[in-house]
């Protein structure tokens, strides 16, 4: 029993010893927080003192700034000086950029501009100074020239008199001189009448003499055109012999003619004796002389129905035998149908038969050379005209519409004969080249249908068997 009273003795005392401790260190902690406040107050405090002082003296330096360096009242408010500064800037810096716009850099503006003005004020003065000195000596020397001017006046006055009494006796001399001129130039006038009357006289003797010649000259323009339509132009040569197996002919003229190779001749039948008139039946081109007497040409062209024999007439209206022929170009000149000029082509067909070119229109529109009496042909292409290629110079087509009419005019005037390009080269034996027929996918049948020999129609009563058989040449004819 004694025991359990012990040990609750023992557990009060423990309790009671764990309650004091707790409430010692209650007590410690309780004291070191009261410490704690009251040292944080004490700083607190003085902070806020500091504060209390840094406010006075910002509030000071603000009433400073407001009043004795802005010019502002003690009592304005913020609002108040923000919108007098506003006024300031918009009266004296408007023109200022934002970030220029304060009291120190229009103060430091102002101070220039004063500064400058004064600067120039003082030069204007300086300046007006030396205008005044300049003045001064400038009024010196117009006194001095006015003194002078009046010297000179009174001394002009004097030559004046002089001169007026001089140019008296000169117009007296001059009036008499006058009335002599005057008098020379009446004669003058009536000996002009009289040449005048003659001239008169002897240019209407000279428009009577040259309305005669044009009527001459057209009488025999006219005359000279119908010879040529009537006469008939005889052939250059003849055939001499034949091959028909390889195309070649001889014909009896060479070296002792002047002939050259290239030459070349519209083939006739022997009867004929008219050339101009006559149906060509060949056309052949000289490939070598042989003799003086004596050429190797090859056929170009001929008919199977009329072949070529010996004895048919050969004919150029280009090379004669021992005189060169004239021509002119006229026109556009397209031999092939293609749209394209071919003058030059036709220029050197007639030069290298022999004949001689004395006028033709270049590509320019212009006429170069003259006809004269002694053109024998006037050579006339397709009339130049406007198309619709909008690249096609309407000025230059116009000039040569104009030259192409004036050298016809020309041919008139002359009595030169005027012949198409196709009949002129019909009649120099002339062919044009092959036409080509272009094979494959894109090929006609149409083109490699068979054309009709030159001067043959198009039907035919000729048996197919007798159309078709094979062609022999004829036998060598001497």
């Amino acid at each position: 029993m004694a025991t359990r009273e012990s040990q609750g003795l023992q557990i009060a005392l423990m309790v009671f010893a764990l309650l004091v401790v707790l409430l010692a260190v209650t007590t410690y902690v309780g004291f070191k927080q009261y410490g704690d406040a009251r040292t944080e107050n004490a700083t607190l405090a003085q902070a806020k003192n500091q504060l209390q002082e840094g406010v006075r003296a910002t509030q000071e330096e603000a009433n400073r700034y407001k009043e004795k360096m802005m010019g502002f009242s003690f009592d304005d408010q913020l609002a108040k000086v923000q919108e007098g500064f506003q006024q300031d800037m918009q009266k004296y810096a408007a023109n200022f950029p934002e970030e220029k716009q304060v009291y120190r850099a229009v103060l430091e503006y102002l101070y220039n501009e004063v500064k400058s003005i004064s600067e120039r004020e003082a030069a204007a003065r300086d300046r007006e100074q030396q205008l005044k000195d300049q003045l001064a000596q400038v009024q010196d020397q117009a006194s001095k020239q006015i003194q002078e001017y009046q010297k000179q006046s009174q001394q002009f006055e004097q030559d004046k008199a002089a001169e007026a009494a001089k140019f008296d006796q000169e117009r007296a001399q001059f009036v008499k001189q006058t009335d002599q001129v005057n008098k020379q130039l009446e004669e003058k006038r009536k000996e002009i009448a009289d040449l005048q009357a003659a001239k008169d006289t002897q240019n209407t003797q000279l428009q009577d003499k040259i309305g005669k010649l044009e009527n001459q000259l057209y009488r025999v323009s006219t005359e000279l055109a119908d010879l040529r339509k009537g006469s008939f132009e005889v052939a250059d040569g003849e055939v001499v012999r034949v091959n028909q197996g390889s195309d070649t002919v001889w014909i009896n003229l060479g070296r002792n003619d002047g002939l050259t190779p290239r030459v070349m001749f519209s083939v006739y039948d022997a009867v004929e004796n008219n050339a101009t008139t006559a149906a060509k039946k060949a056309g052949i081109e000289v490939t070598r002389i042989l003799g003086r007497s004596l050429a190797e040409a090859r056929i170009v062209s001929d008919t199977v129905s009329n072949p070529i024999v010996g004895g048919d007439r050969i004919y150029s209206p280009v090379w004669h035998r021992g005189r060169a022929e004239s021509f002119a170009l006229n026109g556009l000149i397209d031999i092939d149908g293609d749209g394209k000029s071919d003058l030059d082509r036709v220029r050197d067909l007639i030069e290298i038969n022999g004949g001689v070119i004395d006028a033709e229109i270049g590509d320019d529109g212009a006429i170069s050379g003259t006809l004269t009496v002694n053109t024998r042909y006037l050579v006339r292409g397709e009339q130049p005209k406007v198309g619709s290629d909008a690249s096609q110079d309407a000025a230059g087509v116009k000039k040569a519409i104009e030259t192409f009419s004036e050298m016809n005019r020309q041919a008139a005037d002359l009595g030169v004969e005027v012949i198409n390009v196709a009949e002129f080269l019909d009649r120099m034996g002339w062919r044009p080249a092959d036409r080509t027929v272009r094979l494959g996918r894109g090929a006609s049948p149409d083109d490699f249908r068979a054309e009709p020999a030159p001067g043959a129609g198009h039907g035919t009563t000729v048996a197919p068997t007798e159309r078709f058989r094979r062609r022999r040449p004829p036998d060598i004819t001497y």
